[in-house]
């Protein structure tokens, strides 16, 4: 923002230069490193499963295993605090647009989507283990949200064609997870058009208060 002052001109708004978006674009990929989204063992280990009279509420993450900590799902809920912004259809718009006007990141949009694919993809080939298993639900993830830009009513022209040519590479390289290849097929196919990405949702944090009120 800028403040008008008397007797100066205005020097306007400018966009971020290319080194420094592409820096930031990495330094956002990092976050969806499974090593870094894994939960150490010794933590796991405090966390024991919940008795039966204490339900889940907004300082837990959800969970798919029952009453125990369910790490997968927590990788998910911290990957998608990052994806739902990469990849926020109004500002894959803006990227587009300034590489048409030879401004931001170099390659604009198609560098912003085969960085992150490639990182993505990269990431499945080389881990193993549990977090073999958080590469693989953060990648469905992400292919949530590139469906959600391609059909997304504020989605431009040349940002839809991009999220198509980015989903058809993707195709193209292959992918050795049968459900991870079937969901590329089908959000092509516009199976999953009115799907909105729902990830498990991540807690609001402690200290959020009380439900109970004190009348004393």
């Amino acid at each position: 923002h800028e403040i008008k002052i008397p007797e100066q001109v205005a020097t306007g708004s400018k966009v971020v230069s290319a080194n420094q978006q592409k820096a930031a674009l990495d330094a956002v990929l990092n976050t969806l490193d499974a090593s870094a989204l894994s939960t150490p063992k010794k933590l796991r280990q405090l966390m024991g499963a919940r008795a039966p009279q204490y339900g889940r509420d907004r300082e837990t993450f959800a969970s798919d295993m029952g009453l125990v900590f369910d790490p997968i799902s927590a990788a998910e809920s911290a990957a998608d605090h990052s994806l739902k912004f990469l990849l926020n259809p109004q500002r894959l718009n803006r990227v587009h647009l300034q590489h048409l006007g030879s401004e931001g990141l170099k390659g604009g949009l198609k560098t912003l989507l085969t960085s992150s694919s490639d990182f993505l993809l990269n990431q499945m080939k080389e881990s193993k283990g549990e977090e073999s298993l958080i590469s693989m639900q953060v990648f469905s993830l992400y292919l949530d949200y590139l469906n959600h830009a391609l059909y997304h009513r504020s989605s431009q022209i040349g940002t839809k064609e991009s999220v198509r040519e980015e989903l058809m590479r993707i195709k193209e390289l292959g992918l050795s997870a049968h459900e991870l290849s079937m969901k590329v097929d089908h959000i092509l196919e516009g199976k999953h058009k009115d799907q909105i990405p729902e990830a498990a949702r991540i807690p609001d944090g402690s200290p959020i208060g009380s439900t109970m009120m004190c009348t004393h």
